[in-house]
């Protein structure tokens, strides 16, 4: 992209280079949007999560091996992991 940053007309993807074990465990992309005075929020779909359903989404999550220490690979994310399976075991 040779253009300014206030110079685009489409949206643009970028893929942050894996400078960190986060940004390679999350697969992250940034988005890079012409206009960014003009709201958006007619292109986003809203997901509400009932409570009740909370601990079983995160469980069956757990179960397909998505979890805070692979979502986030260092101390905090490893010592949550061991929290939400000693005080959720499956």
């Amino acid at each position: 992209m040779s253009q300014g940053p206030f110079e685009i007309t489409k949206v643009y993807l970028f893929t942050p280079p894996h400078v960190t074990k986060r940004i390679t465990a999350q697969s992250g992309l940034f988005t890079i949007h012409p206009s960014p005075s003009i709201p958006y929020n007619n292109n986003l779909i809203k997901f509400i999560i009932p409570a009740a359903s909370r601990l079983k989404i995160r469980n069956e999550l757990r179960i397909l091996g998505i979890k805070r220490a692979s979502l986030f690979p260092d101390l905090d994310g490893l010592s949550e992991s061991i929290n939400d399976t000693v005080r959720h075991p499956l």
